[in-house]
């Protein structure tokens, strides 16, 4: 190995110079050779953010909203789509992944209070709310600069073990 690290040619390397979160996603995308349309797979929804920080609570609380607007339009929009199972969200720092079953009761049908009219960049503050009042259990972030444990190879273990498609006999 040439004297350097190994995180220097890591996701959290990959990720430094992004300025906006299309270029997050870019990155990310090409770093990890995942295929998702839309920011999505058959069993992981990805949202990216170029400035918020996935380490503070609000900011992966206002990640999982963002993320509830597009699970929603998937449910129950003009074009319903399988519900991924997972979301994951990604910064240039940080990373987050959790079930997204958790949520589903914040995004059912009939769920009155909160203003799905909103763009999802922008989620409702009563959802935002309501999401960090739920504990956010199951949520697992990850600090990209670190290697070890909560660090990025953790993360993209658990990512990839997320995507694999589990099979029965």
């Amino acid at each position: 190995m040439n004297g350097r690290s190994s995180l220097e040619n890591g996701l959290n390397e990959s990720l430094k110079g992004c300025v906006s979160r299309a270029e997050v996603g870019e990155a990310f995308f090409k770093y990890t050779a995942i295929k998702a349309r839309e920011n999505a797979t058959e069993r992981v929804l990805f949202v990216f953010s170029r400035a918020r920080r996935f380490k503070e609570t609000d900011g992966v609380a206002k990640g999982i909203a963002e993320a509830l607007y597009t699970l929603r339009e998937y449910k129950y929009g003009e074009v319903s789509r399988p519900v991924p199972q997972y979301v994951c969200g990604v910064c240039k720092e940080q990373a987050f992944l959790v079930s997204a079953d958790g949520f589903s009761r914040f995004y059912a049908k009939g769920k009155k209070g909160y203003d799905w009219d909103r763009t999802p960049y922008s989620p409702c503050p009563e959802l935002v709310k309501a999401i960090l009042e739920s504990g956010m259990k199951g949520v697992r972030t990850f600090d990209l600069k670190k290697e070890g444990y909560g660090g990025e190879r953790a993360f993209l273990a658990s990512l990839f073990s997320a995507l694999a498609v589990q099979t029965s006999l």
